[in-house]
């Protein structure tokens, strides 16, 4: 919801020379309450005379002559005056109506005459005189009304006595009669109310006393089945002890069984490991380590021969590399040039001879390379074969060493979890810790079905026990209430009866409702009402 708009008055304190808020007027409707309760002008007119808007400031000025009459109208609030106005001249205009209207009806009547003037006197000459004869009738009658009143109010009264003079010399004659029954009355009503107690509590009595009999009986009976059950439940709940305490134990038996037989199993699977390591073991070449070295001997010489043919055949290919530069250079050698060998002119004859000899040393170093070459290839061969068969051996003495490491573990493994064994003595250990785990799990799986039975039993006999203690608690409490009921009634029975006179005190139930019938009657024949009136008779008969 939007914000109401608030408005305000503020007046100016001369004593504080200073503007204060009008309090209580914060609304608009409050502001135009204001205004025509203190100003007597109302809102539009006090806005109209003393504000002058945003914009509107020459609004009396610019407007037309309806509009300037409006707004001049508002600002001395001529409405009210208008209004007053209007109501003054319409309360004129009925009245001026009405006048017209008793004018035209007195122009309408007719003139009286002095004869009609006299017959009007002495018609009201008679009348004045019948009036006084009829007052004076009025006053007689009123007289004789007042005797008649009193006849009317006495004549009962006469009568009533006279009644009630008979009744008393009646009730004289039936003096004794209802003497006797106000007697019986009297008797009865101090008696009926204790009797209406007393005998349906004496009833009572021996339902009470048969009930607190049967309960009694009834809580023995079941204290002791409650007793015999809650035996019975202690007993299934210490066999339920016993058997989980048993079927614990077979647990713990089982889990040892199952621990020695994880060891016998390791110790069969070491011991058959330790054999079959050895086997590998012997299995092995004894000469291995020597071969080994021998092979490594003739490796250190066959790497040797290799490296010099390496070095024979690099000299050799370098030989050869500059003999075929001679070759190259003497097979253009020419005629008549000078040899960069001798010094001396070459001749053809020398040319030829010098082609032919670095031709001859060309080929002899060529083959020499080949040959180099296939020795070096040979020795390299024989290096590899030789590494080869080194790596081989190598291995295999890492191997067997492996699997000594492994036997002398596997031997130590079998010492820690108890000393050397044949596989077939821990294959035999093992079928019997086997034979006693599924002796063990089979009395487990009794004991434990035993306290599924047992706990079973346990759940139905629980909550019958419960209820058949709760059945006790309430017997109990029922047995302590008809006690108390008994002693209460007995002792409120014997109370009462010693209230009774003695011939009442036998009285048999069978005669309550007889009695209460004679009371009944005599109350309805008003006996109580007659020797009341009896005893006041002699009293008030002089009066009456």
């Amino acid at each position: 919801m939007g914000a109401r708009a608030t408005h305000s008055v503020e007046e100016f304190k001369p004593v504080t020379n200073d503007w204060k808020r009008v309090p209580n007027v914060n609304l608009v409707a409050d502001v135009k309450s204001w205004t025509e309760r203190t100003l007597g002008l109302p809102y539009e007119a006090f806005c109209a005379s003393v504000l002058l808007r945003q914009g509107k400031s020459d609004a009396i000025i610019t407007a037309g002559g309806t509009e300037r009459l409006k707004i001049l109208k508002k600002i001395i609030g001529a409405e009210r005056y208008e209004e007053l106005s209007k109501r003054i001249h319409d309360a004129t205009r009925v009245r001026e109506l009405a006048l017209k209207a008793l004018k035209q009806k007195r122009e309408g009547l007719e003139s009286i005459s002095s004869d009609q003037i006299d017959v009007a006197k002495a018609d009201v000459e008679v009348a004045e005189t019948a009036h006084t004869t009829a007052t004076e009738a009025v006053e007689n009658a009123t007289k004789l009304l007042e005797y008649a009143r009193l006849w009317a109010h006495l004549s009962p009264k006469i009568g009533d006595l006279e009644t009630k003079i008979r009744a008393a010399e009646t009730r004289q004659v039936e003096a004794g009669q209802i003497r006797a029954d106000h007697q019986r009355l009297i008797e009865l009503s101090g008696v009926l109310p204790i009797l209406k107690t007393v005998l349906p509590l004496r009833d009572g009595l021996c339902g009470t006393k048969q009930n607190f009999d049967d309960v009694v009986a009834e809580h023995s009976e079941l204290s002791e089945k409650l007793t015999t059950l809650n035996e019975q439940i202690e007993k299934i709940q210490r066999d339920v002890t016993t058997d989980a305490t048993a079927a614990d134990g077979l647990d713990k038996s089982i889990k040892e069984l199952r621990a020695a037989i994880a060891r016998t199993e390791n110790l069969k699977k070491a011991a058959e490991e330790l054999a079959m390591i050895e086997s590998e073991v012997l299995g092995f070449d004894p000469n291995l380590d020597a071969t080994l070295a021998t092979t490594g001997a003739r490796l250190a010489t066959t790497t040797a021969d290799e490296r010099k043919a390496r070095d024979e055949l690099a000299s050799c290919k370098s030989q050869l590399k500059t003999a075929k530069a001679e070759c190259d250079k003497y097979a253009n050698l020419e005629v008549g040039v000078t040899c960069s060998e001798c010094g001396q002119e070459v001749t053809a004859e020398h040319a030829e001879k010098e082609r032919a000899r670095t031709v001859r040393l060309f080929q002899l170093l060529t083959q020499t390379v080949y040959e180099s070459e296939a020795f070096a290839q040979s020795t390299a061969n024989d290096v590899s074969q030789l590494k080869t068969e080194q790596t081989c051996l190598t291995n295999e003495i890492q191997k067997r060493d492996r699997l000594r490491v492994r036997s002398k573990d596997k031997r130590h493994d079998l010492e820690t979890l108890g000393g050397l064994a044949d596989a077939a003595i821990f294959a035999e250990r093992l079928q019997t810790i086997s034979a006693d785990v599924t002796r063990d799990e089979s009395q487990r799986v009794s004991l434990r079905e035993k306290c599924t039975l047992d706990e079973s039993e346990l759940k139905r006999l629980v909550p019958e026990c419960k209820q058949l203690t709760k059945t006790v608690t309430q017997l109990a409490g029922q047995r302590d209430t008809h006690e108390k009921q008994l002693s209460a009634d007995t002792t409120k029975h014997e109370t009462m009866i010693e209230q009774l006179p003695e011939a009442w005190r036998e009285i048999a139930t069978s005669e309550l409702m007889n009695l209460e019938h004679e009371q009944f009657k005599l109350n309805k024949s008003g006996v109580a009402e007659q020797y009341r009136q009896l005893e006041q008779d002699a009293a008030l008969r002089s009066e009456w």
